[in-house]
């Protein structure tokens, strides 16, 4: 559980691409484990051959020195106790090798000197120290290096036999029977020996081919479970907030701004998703403005509305204006007419009442009676 939420808390802080490129590397690591671990277990085997090689060349060694021993015992030549000492010089180089490699601290030019005097082949000399090294503490290596050093022991024992057979040549004792009694001895044991080691090496061997096939599997395992889980955690994680980041652009497209994506990564996606609530904050504020803008457009438009209103009322009171205007224009010159008129009016009537006086007058000489004398006498008046 510590795992996952470890894994969650680091996958929060890294790229998009860097998680992708982290479950490449997973699976291209299993790789690399397992060409590694290939390596390793031909570098073990091949160890194993060398010391299978060096059991045939000891083996071999120890066999013919046996037979040029014989050879010296029936034909007293040197020639083939000669021989006899210079196959003895392959054990001690494996002797030289052993007791090198078992230091703490190897020389491992003296080991490579000790496998050369063995006839090893060189492209084996790395491998078999390393596979000791590697597995020095190992029962099957353990045992190996006691028949080793058993098999060294008959060895020098062998060689003392090989000495006391030339005293005995020497001395024309007749001792050679038992002397040849005990290279008997010798000869079985180390036959028995090499068995056993040859044994031993298919033993071990097989347990390192075991070994290595449990450690590929489990790294395999191992890496594919990792690799899975990675490949688990992060479309889990992308598939979750991808769908929360869609959920959240379908509510905005129905008209909710008020919605906000809360993914606080640091990948693309939750730079995306901080962008999503950039842009749904600013469409919200042009959604307000737009509003504002919208209210100050109706507001001015009946501003409009009313000044047009205005204007077409001033134009009719202009237009009653300029007709009152006009007719007082013309009662003016009606008002004029009637003066005039009402004065030659007046100028006739002013006449007729003369006029009606000098009838009178003329009446009154006439003696004769008056004809408009209340009217005279108003006119008079």
């Amino acid at each position: 559980m510590k795992l996952l939420l470890t894994m969650k808390t680091w996958s929060s802080q890294i790229s998009l691409t860097f998680k992708l490129y982290s479950i490449i590397a997973v699976f291209v690591s299993v790789i690399i484990v397992m060409i590694a671990i290939n390596k390793f277990g031909v570098d073990t085997l091949s160890g194993f051959r060398g010391y299978l090689t060096a059991l045939h060349q000891w083996s071999m060694a120890h066999k013919e020195a046996i037979y040029y021993l014989n050879k010296y015992h029936t034909s007293r030549n040197e020639q083939y106790l000669q021989l006899f000492h210079k196959k003895l010089k392959l054990h001690l180089g494996y002797k030289t090798f052993r007791l090198e490699i078992v230091k703490k601290d190897p020389d491992l030019q003296v080991a490579y000197i000790g496998l050369s005097a063995g006839q090893s082949s060189p492209e084996d000399f790395k491998d078999m120290v390393n596979l000791f090294r590697r597995f020095h503490n190992v029962h099957y290596i353990e045992m190996l290096l006691a028949i080793w050093a058993q098999g060294d022991e008959e060895i020098a024992q062998l060689e003392i036999l090989g000495h006391h057979l030339q005293q005995v040549h020497e001395r024309h004792s007749e001792k050679e029977h038992s002397i040849f009694d005990e290279i008997s001895k010798v000869n079985d044991k180390l036959i028995t020996l090499e068995n056993r080691f040859e044994v031993v090496i298919d033993e071990a061997s097989r347990w390192t081919t075991s070994l290595l096939w449990k450690i590929t599997l489990f790294c395999f395992i191992m890496g594919g479970l990792l690799g899975t889980l990675l490949i688990y955690l992060i479309a889990r994680s992308l598939t979750t907030r991808i769908t929360s980041l869609t959920q959240a652009m379908e509510k905005v497209a129905k008209g909710d701004l008020n919605t906000i994506c809360n993914d606080k990564t640091k990948d693309e996606i939750g730079n995306l998703s901080r962008c999503f609530n950039q842009m749904t904050e600013d469409l919200k504020l042009a959604t307000q403005n737009e509003k504002e803008l919208a209210v100050t457009l109706a507001t001015i438009e009946s501003e409009k509305k009313k000044n047009l209103e205005l204007q077409a009322l001033n134009q009719q009171l202009e237009a009653k204006e300029q007709g009152l205007f006009t007719s007082s224009e013309a009662l003016k010159n009606k008002m004029v007419e009637l003066e005039r008129f009402n004065k030659i009016m007046i100028g006739r009537e002013l006449d007729i009442i003369a006029l009606k006086e000098e009838i009178n007058a003329l009446l009154l000489r006439l003696d004769e009676p008056l004809k408009y004398a209340g009217r005279t006498n108003n006119l008079s008046k």
